[in-house]
């Protein structure tokens, strides 16, 4: 099959004098690019007009506007049969706009009708919709009626400076035409204005992390989702680039091309909070179950957990208490002692769960750095495959399907990404999703649900995969692209059995084995400053051995107090938790 060679057009938006701003707003806000043409936007004319292309316009010429069979037909019916049947997905568009031209490229070939158009692009811009027809505010009809996605290249470029031909080829009074005999001209100015490129996601994360970072101020919670909902798609108006790792190539996802999902779970967001913080609970989880039932085929963000994977879990000593603990007492809380469970960012209270980070280092962020004497870490050990729902921040990608899917869910990692506001309040806005949507995932495993995982295959998921909301940038080894993974943590919640009387989960104890628990000061102590020299020694970079000096400034965390820790356990000391 010949592969299609892009044209390059000019085509003005229009709207007559009551739907100019509307057609503006579409291209600005939207990505959005439209014709006139209202009088035939239905979708059963544009179903002829695709199929028979001119011959069809003109037949709706003399049905709809009842033209006299031997009347010439206007020049104006081929902009439409351009716009529709010519202009196809990856051409170049140059829009004139005041004193300047903007350059977008199709990104498919869908093309919308006023009957199709998303509501709350009318919504945002005061205008309603009557069958096939969009009214103003004051009743007055706006002259649109069809629409192609586009994604933006080069903004606000001065006509006075274009090139002769281009500029002359910007003066004509035509709504579209092909000036593909100007493409090179406009490829140079691509070249010229690079500034409109799409963003790198690595980029989008960092910037999507300090909008998160500074939203813990005195607006609501509800002003400060819509802040950072506003911050994403500012980030994201010329698409995202992102870098495949297994594949070693680049991938350019418009963000038009997934602004609908994105939009749709955005709305998600803001009618589950908003019927929770009106004390409608029950309304909140069916609007949430009834988005993951719609979405579920369509692949979750999922985390695989394989076998021998080793997380770190932390308990503070009590009043008095010296820090020694048994394996059990680094497990979840028991059944028998579920009252002590409080309310956290994805569990409720008096549901145990079991909360484990990738790092040490983050359970003691989570923890809010308590002193290195007061607390016992144990390492915990995956006995098993399974899978998690992955909410997080993430830096990397390995294959082009996740792009799309971690784009389409960035609204709902968001905002359970918040950072709490007013941490000593009983009731944390900032948990209302991340606590639901375990919810969710409790209810589909005690129902044994699965959701759609690679090649076809169903999987269930076990608990979710997130990015703490405790780390700061004091520490410079948690910016590195090699260790971003140390804020990552998991939740798992226990199963319930009614006929089962242990303290503790059978589910998880088969799933995890505990290590015995630790203490920072005690093994210092025991192990020495020689023996942690010796531990520096004795890492490798590239398989080759490196000097204590060399490897402190080549990997800080390495060197670091809870680095140390977690090289410390031997596979002798893991253990399968006794439920009883």
């Amino acid at each position: 099959m010949e592969q299609h060679r892009p044209q390059y057009w000019l085509h003005r938006i229009t709207g007559g004098n009551n739907g100019l701003f509307l057609s503006r707003r579409l291209l600005r806000d939207h990505c959005i690019l439209s014709t006139g043409w209202s009088d035939f936007s239905a979708q059963s004319n544009l179903n002829k007009i695709r199929e028979s292309g001119l011959t069809a316009i003109e037949e709706l010429m003399q049905s709809i506007w009842e033209m006299n069979s031997d009347s010439p037909f206007p020049k104006n019916r081929y902009s439409l049969n351009r716009f529709v049947n010519e202009m196809k997905s990856g051409d170049i568009v140059i829009v004139p706009l005041d004193q300047a031209i903007s350059i977008y490229r199709l990104i498919d070939d869908t093309i919308i009708t006023n009957e199709n158009i998303r509501e709350r692009f009318l919504k945002d811009a005061k205008v309603r919709r009557e069958g096939a027809r969009l009214l103003t505010s004051k009743g007055e009809e706006i002259d649109l009626g069809f629409y192609r996605k586009v994604e933006p290249l080069v903004l606000d470029i001065p006509r006075s400076s274009l090139q002769k031909d281009l500029y002359r080829k910007t003066r004509t009074l035509q709504t579209n035409i092909n000036i593909s005999d100007v493409a090179n001209a406009i490829e140079e100015l691509l070249i010229q204005h690079p500034s409109s490129s799409p963003i790198e996601y690595v980029q989008l994360v960092k910037n999507l992390k300090l909008h998160l970072d500074n939203t813990s101020d005195d607006r609501s919670f509800e002003e400060r989702i819509n802040y950072v909902f506003e911050k994403m798609r500012e980030s994201m108006g010329n698409g995202i680039k992102f870098r495949i790792k297994t594949k070693k190539k680049e991938l350019i996802v418009p963000y038009a091309l997934v602004e609908d999902e994105m939009d749709d779970n955005i709305e998600v967001v803001r009618n589950v909070i908003a019927s929770y913080m009106r004390g409608d609970v029950f309304n909140s989880i069916k609007e949430l179950d009834e988005w993951w039932e719609r979405n579920k085929d369509k692949r979750f963000p999922y985390a695989p957990i394989h076998k021998n994977y080793i997380y770190y879990r932390t308990r503070l000593k009590g009043e008095n208490e010296k820090v020694v603990f048994e394996e059990k007492d680094l497990f979840h809380v028991p059944f028998n002692k579920r009252g002590s469970v409080t309310t956290k960012r994805y569990s409720l209270p008096g549901y145990p769960c079991l909360y484990l980070g990738k790092s040490i280092y983050v359970c003691w962020e989570e923890m809010r750095r308590p002193a290195l004497s007061d607390f016992a870490t144990s390492a915990i050990k995956a006995q098993m495959d399974f899978f998690l729902l992955d909410l997080r921040l993430q830096k990397e990608m390995y294959s082009e399907e996740n792009c799309r899917i971690f784009l389409r869910m960035l609204p709902i990692i968001l905002a359970c990404s918040l950072k709490v506001a007013n941490e000593y309040d009983n009731f944390k806005p900032e948990y209302i999703l991340p606590q639901l949507l375990l919810h969710i995932i409790v209810v589909k495993n005690q129902k044994k649900q699965e959701i759609e995982g690679e090649e076809s295959k169903k999987i269930q998921l076990a608990g979710i995969e997130y990015t703490s909301t405790a780390i700061n940038n004091d520490f410079d080894f948690i910016n590195s692209a090699s260790t971003y993974y140390l804020a990552d943590c998991i939740v798992v919640p226990v199963k319930i059995s009614e006929e089962s009387s242990n303290k503790y989960c059978e589910d998880l104890a088969k799933k995890f084995w505990v290590a015995r628990p630790k203490c920072y000061e005690n093994e210092y102590i025991k192990d020495s400053l020689a023996f942690f020299r010796e531990y520096l020694s004795s890492l490798t970079i590239n398989n080759n051995k490196i000097d204590v000096s060399q490897k402190l400034f080549a990997r800080k965390y390495d060197s670091s107090y809870f680095s140390y820790m977690e090289h410390s356990w031997k596979e002798s000391d893991f253990k399968t938790i006794n439920v009883k």
